[in-house]
């Protein structure tokens, strides 16, 4: 038997340049690939077309069914750190000196393959070739970025692929640079967020969820006269932030509670990820504008009151929904 075990892979995203088609890669050049030591699911669903074909036996038969669309989706979870900035530029949103814009909704998204090394030994001559599950033209159609008290900030990706093949191989040229290991992603922790709110106490926070994606276009437009998917279309952009903080009688809105259910004032938020890295820090600064969607004020018993806090993020003049520094 010949088994596979859950640790016993890397993540290797690479940027293609032909939607579908992985380019080289070489260990000596980091220039369109991200080594990730996260959590890759793959899976393929297969559309059923009924036949309506006559059987002549109330059996059921394979002449009742034929495989339609050929739909995969990967999902990446992990632990976010600042080497996961190449999911701010899947989203598509506008790029400038080091901040990401949601000005506008993108006509397309950049493409990735998405490998999961195995750690099988290399073969070839020379030993170049990997052992790999491969999906490829995956475009990012959800990032969730989301922390609470006591753990890391972590992350979960959500792309829609083109196609995956499973126990395929790839050559990676290794050249004057080997392969350079699993990776140790040191990341962001919540524990070093800093926030300056609108609701609680407006620097303190005991959790938050920012999801940043897409309506897509249904079926018929992705897939069209092909069995796989040709592209990801983006209808409509639906940022949403949601938080829990303490409530505080003296907070900016605490005491307003309901009463600014769909208003049409901006609600600004700012949450900013800080990791140090030795001599180095790392800073994600998250800048939002919304519309409150969701109020939650519920007996805690014998705990403190919560805000319960959902903001539907919004195009405002002169304020965007949603932006990122990178610094």
């Amino acid at each position: 038997m010949a088994y596979r075990y859950g640790n016993n892979y890397r993540v290797l995203v690479v940027e293609e340049v032909t939607a579908g088609t992985t380019p080289a890669v070489a260990w000596g050049t980091p220039t369109n690939w991200h080594l990730i030591p996260d959590i890759v699911e793959m899976s393929e669903e297969v559309a059923q077309i009924k036949t309506n074909s006559k059987t002549g036996t109330g059996l059921a038969t394979y002449c009742e069914n034929r495989p339609g669309y050929q739909n995969a989706t990967v999902t990446l979870t992990g632990v976010l750190s600042h080497e996961h900035e190449f999911l701010l530029k899947g989203l598509g949103y506008d790029y400038a000196a080091g901040t990401y814009t949601l000005k506008e909704l993108p006509s397309t998204f950049p493409t990735y393959s998405i490998i999961r090394l195995w750690s099988d030994a290399l073969t070839g001559s020379p030993a170049h070739t990997y052992t790999v599950d491969k999906a490829v033209g995956c475009q990012l159609s959800s990032l969730k970025i989301m922390g609470r008290s006591g753990d890391m900030v972590r992350y979960e990706a959500t792309f829609q692929s083109m196609g995956v093949t499973a126990e395929t191989t790839i050559s990676i040229k290794q050249g004057a640079t080997d392969d350079p290991g699993t990776p140790c992603v040191k990341g962001f922790n919540f524990g070093d967020v800093t926030a300056d709110l609108s609701y609680g106490s407006g620097d303190y926070l005991k959790s938050f969820e920012l999801t940043l994606g897409y309506e897509i276009a249904d079926d018929a437009t992705s897939f069209q006269n092909s069995n796989t998917r040709l592209e990801t279309i983006p209808l409509k952009a639906t940022p949403e932030l949601s938080y829990v903080t303490n409530y505080d009688t003296a907070g900016t809105l605490d005491t307003d509670r309901q009463s600014i259910l769909y208003g049409e004032t901006a609600i600004s938020e700012e949450i900013s990820l800080i990791m140090l890295d030795g001599l180095t820090t790392h800073t994600w600064k998250i800048e939002t504008n919304g519309q409150l969607t969701s109020y939650t004020f519920a007996d805690p018993g014998q705990a403190l009151f919560e805000n319960s806090v959902t903001e539907r993020l919004c195009y405002y003049p002169l304020a965007y929904p949603v932006t990122i520094r990178i610094a």
